[in-house]
């Protein structure tokens, strides 16, 4: 029998949300980063393969910073929120035809997962 003290916390829901769609999305963008830049706008196989290598070094990297930013000036529920505002905006932008809106696009994904994946587990 669960006691009232042993349920969950009711934002671990929105969180679990969260967690789910940022990594959903980003295994999706993941996928197909190549094919739309080699398709779509024309870039050479190198090309893409640079921007597809630099996009998830640093989706990886950057939540070193993400963790130091929240320790160290902003806290936890600031960065999660505006990581997660930067997620959909940047995945926004990636679906417009302009290479620049969608390099745009990408930056926000990047900033956006280094906000919150280094928080949303703390």
């Amino acid at each position: 029998m669960i006691t009232k003290n042993q349920k969950q916390p009711k934002a671990l829901f929105y969180l679990f949300g969260t967690e789910l769609w940022e990594r959903n999305g980003f295994y999706v963008l993941q996928s197909l980063l190549v094919l739309l830049l080699t398709g779509y706008f024309s870039l050479t196989q190198q090309q893409s393969n640079n921007i597809y290598g630099e996009l998830t070094s640093l989706v990886y990297m950057l939540p070193i910073l993400g963790g130091w930013l929240v320790d160290q000036h902003v806290g936890y529920r600031r960065c999660i929120f505006a990581g997660a505002i930067l997620l959909f905006t940047g995945y926004f932008l990636i679906s417009f035809v302009n290479f620049q809106v969608a390099l745009l696009g990408m930056s926000c994904i990047v900033l956006g997962n280094g906000l919150l994946k280094s928080n949303i587990s703390s």
